[in-house]
């Protein structure tokens, strides 16, 4: 006896073969169309037969009107910009209609227009114009430009250029000038050996994100090394590194406002149902932050202080995450350059708008500037955020330091030093004084 038996035109079909196998998942599962299964009259094959899926639903009829914004930026017949027929996004079931700029979209020169606004202008420009700048700013102005030409501890040198002395010569030579001073060397002694490793593996992760086009999260890898140092250099000041990618600007209160009449709509399709979402704050995150814990003594009176206050304004800084209750004493925001990459200083300062904002609600103190390092790619640069005519200044950029190269990289660690060093005195002194005795006791 055969094992197989002829079917249709000749192929041959195992015994006690069901129905043709169905590619997907089976009839009647999540996410599968039906299948109307059909018997035949002669024979017990069955046939499915898919059913036509409905169309995608569309984008209601009705849509809530907003005045158009004025961008004399807009192309002609740009319908994104124009108002007169706007574009439609799609982007996992929620449809977009661009009425005003897009978050996406806002470079600098918007930013001027918002509330408060926000405008970039270096140190120099400002002394031109004659605007008197609170001490306070130039003081770290001047201690992050004025720095030596090199800043590679001197107490490495010896074993930098044994290192170097290899047959094929594959290191590039440092040079003398790029040795700090005998006496110049601000990191504690028992961790350079840490530090000229931790150098390295910087550069090489740099190197290779550059080559390989890496997410901007490996970038941060190299960030991250580096401020651990600073953090163990400074524990016992409470220095901390914190991570803050998912800390939003909170309350919506204290988020900026976009220009008058503008906005940006989110039409949300829901079982049939539209709901309209208008966005007229600005919301940004960044990615690290350099802070302190408050001591026992400043966190009991801040606590007391917090009890005459609404429970969304329970926070030092522009968040009410698990961030609320640290000193933020220096700001990160991280991007890899690449063609049509976002500039990191549009969300640094978003987010520094949020903070100028903050110290106005409870009427703190302005004059001590905020620093902000924006990271694209192997660039880093410094930015000082500080209040004037009620806006915000964008002072920079400040050259940091970058991760081409070893120098470089020396450099930033030198300019951290810096900024752990201001922060745990100066910065502490004023959060003490307008913070503290200028605001907590006299809430109690």
């Amino acid at each position: 006896m055969e094992d197989t038996n002829k079917t249709g035109a000749g192929k041959k079909a195992k015994i006690g073969s069901g129905p043709p196998k169905q590619r997907g998942r089976p009839p009647g599962s999540k996410n599968q169309s039906k299948r109307v299964v059909e018997n035949e009259e002669n024979g017990d094959d069955e046939v499915y037969s898919p059913v036509t899926l409905p169309s995608r639903r569309k984008l209601p009829s009705s849509v809530p009107d907003l005045p158009p914004p004025s961008d004399s930026s807009a192309k002609p017949g740009s319908p994104s910009r124009s108002g007169v027929s706007p574009s439609k996004k799609e982007k996992k079931g929620v449809f977009v209609l661009d009425r005003a700029k897009s978050e996406a979209a806002i470079d600098m020169a918007y930013l001027e227009t918002c509330k408060p606004p926000a405008r970039q202008v270096t140190i120099p420009e400002l002394n031109a114009m004659g605007k008197p700048i609170h001490p306070a700013v130039l003081s770290l102005f001047n201690k992050l430009t004025k720095i030596p030409p090199g800043c590679i501890p001197s107490e490495l040198k010896a074993s930098i250029q044994q290192e170097a002395n290899t047959p094929r010569k594959s290191k590039v030579e440092i040079h003398d000038f790029q040795y700090l001073p005998d006496s110049g060397t601000p990191y504690p002694p028992q961790y350079l050996n840490r530090l000229k490793t931790t150098v390295g593996m910087v550069f090489d992760k740099a190197a290779e994100a550059h080559k390989t086009g890496a997410h901007e999260r490996q970038w941060g890898a190299c960030l991250t090394q580096l401020l651990c140092e600073v953090e163990l250099w400074g524990k016992e000041s409470g220095v901390i590194e914190l991570n803050v990618e998912t800390c939003s600007i909170q309350p919506d209160v204290m988020r900026p406002t976009r220009p008058e009449g503008a906005g940006y709509i989110d039409l949300e399709i829901i079982s049939n149902n539209s709901r309209t979402i208008a966005a007229e704050g600005l919301s940004r995150m960044v990615d690290r932050c350099l802070g302190f814990k408050p001591s026992f003594d400043h966190k009991t009176r801040i606590s007391r202080a917090w009890r005459k206050l609404y429970d969304n304004e329970f926070s030092l800084n522009q968040s009410i995450s698990y961030i609320n209750s640290n000193l933020v004493f220096v700001d990160f925001e991280i991007k890899k350059k690449v063609a049509g990459s976002r500039d990191p200083l549009v969300q640094l300062t978003i987010w520094e708008m949020a903070w100028l904002l903050k110290r106005q609600h409870h009427g703190w103190d302005t004059s001590m500037p905020m620093p902000g390092i924006a990271i694209n790619g192997h660039s880093w640069e410094c930015y000082l955020f500080f209040e004037m005519d009620g806006g915000l200044i964008v002072a920079g950029p400040i050259a940091f330091g970058t991760t081409v190269d070893l120098p470089g990289i020396w450099q930033i660690l030198y300019r951290l030093q810096i900024l752990m060093e201001w922060g745990r005195t100066e910065y502490i002194a004023w959060f003490k004084e307008h913070i503290i005795e200028g605001w907590a006791d006299k809430v109690m």
